[in-house]
């Protein structure tokens, strides 16, 4: 098993290289390439990247540390509370391939609903589901990218 700075230094790398090819897989570049290609591979890679770093640093399966202050509970700061709820036993849902992933993906999307929809009876505008839909795209490709950090994650735990 291995430790929280191994975990991250692993997670950096495997972000980089899975940005990288998918930003090449979605753009599908020409070569030479033109302006536009480059831009949009960029905008593909920044993605993916972000997608990656959200997945190893803030959505490790980690987060079910109850006992100990887990590195990605720290980064969450006095927003650590939002993960009581995952904080039952350490390898517990949030290790279970794919489901824990999806889980914790699916936990921050009904926060953001709630938000949305205090915001949205505050006469706040807030985004709405067609909204969301213009970047479906870009969703996919960060609940992707969290999921490959999961993944990455439980391979490095030896599960």
């Amino acid at each position: 098993m291995a430790d929280g700075k191994t975990h991250d230094r692993v997670g950096a790398r495997v972000a980089i290289a899975w940005a990288t090819f998918s930003a090449i897989a979605i753009a599908k570049p020409t070569t030479p390439l033109s302006m536009g290609e480059a831009l949009e591979v960029a905008d593909w890679f920044l993605v993916a990247l972000m997608g990656g770093l959200l997945g190893f640093g803030w959505l490790s399966p980690d987060i079910d540390f109850s006992t100990v202050r887990s590195l990605p509970i720290q980064r969450w700061g006095i927003l650590s509370f939002i993960w009581k709820p995952f904080q039952s036993k350490h390898r517990g849902i949030t290790h279970v391939p794919v489901l824990g992933s999806l889980l914790m993906q699916g936990w921050l999307a009904l926060i953001a609903a709630a938000i949305a929809a205090v915001c949205h009876a505050a006469g706040w505008q807030a985004p709405t589901m067609a909204d969301l839909y213009e970047y479906r795209m870009q969703i996919g490709l960060i609940s992707v990218s969290v999921v490959i950090q999961q993944l990455t994650h439980l391979y490095l735990d030896g599960l």
